[in-house]
């Protein structure tokens, strides 16, 4: 029998090595509330988060991006835009596709977010968020998926915002948990220490969390309550699993 503090703690603790500290930051999005057996029972549902700021301008990432990228980009005329489409969205997309003409490979999705108000997107983050709208499994994205991408992330920001009190692109650790508390997951102490020690990079004597591991952080805590749900015994809040499913269960987060 484990808890689930035990397998967080485990996978937070041996998960892959952490990104960059100099990542910049993004958004956030609300994530789905669990039984009172996997929450604080006090926590309550993500409020309404007010618009304090004027959501970030989209107008400054269409422009062919800086050398230094990396990214090559598709100077060729993109096909008819379809009915209804964002010109400067379609245009984005386009620019970056090589390989497959209408859809974007993980490495083209990474060129292109790159390019937006995120900063420098790894591809481990972007293909969490790639993965969440692949409903075909085929590792590509169209640019319905594209559209559905930018406003998954521009929601994001707002909540990661909402919780940036200084606005540096960076959550302290009480800011991480207020997050995950209000999300409606009431980790521990030394659940929120492997969280930290996984996710964040060091800033003097604490550690702190940048946009797209937030992302990571939060999608990961999400995965496995949702799983655990799943198996446990509603009475005990216990599971009992065999070496194969746990190795299955932390893999998928």
């Amino acid at each position: 029998m484990t808890l689930l503090g035990d397998i967080l703690g485990q996978v937070f603790l041996d998960g892959s090595s952490r990104a960059s500290a100099e990542k910049k930051r993004g958004s956030g999005i609300p994530l789905q509330q669990h039984p009172p057996l996997y929450q604080n029972p006090k926590a309550t549902a993500p409020p309404q988060m007010q618009q304090s700021r004027a959501a970030p301008s989209n107008d400054h990432i269409y422009a062919t991006p800086p050398m230094s990228y990396g990214v090559q980009v598709n100077r060729s005329q993109p096909p008819l835009l379809p009915a209804g489409a964002d010109p400067k969205i379609w245009q984005w997309f386009h620019s970056v596709q090589q390989v497959h003409p209408g859809y974007l490979q993980p490495h083209e999705l990474q060129q292109v977010l790159s390019r937006g108000p995120w900063g420098l997107f790894p591809l481990n983050t972007t293909r969490l968020v790639q993965a969440t709208f692949d409903k075909q499994n085929n590792g590509e994205t169209s640019f319905e998926q594209f559209n559905k991408i930018i406003n998954y992330l521009n929601n994001w920001q707002k909540n990661f915002d909402d919780f940036d009190a200084n606005h540096d692109g960076y959550l302290t650790d009480q800011e991480l948990r207020q997050a995950l508390h209000e999300f409606g997951y009431a980790l521990s102490d030394n659940i929120m220490s492997a969280v930290l020690q996984k996710y964040g990079v060091r800033a003097g004597t604490s550690r702190h969390v940048s946009f797209d591991e937030f992302i990571q952080c939060c999608s990961n805590v999400r995965t496995l309550t949702d799983t655990f749900q799943k198996m446990a015994n509603q009475s005990t809040g216990q599971i009992s699993l065999d070496y194969e499913t746990f190795l299955q269960i932390v893999l998928s987060a």
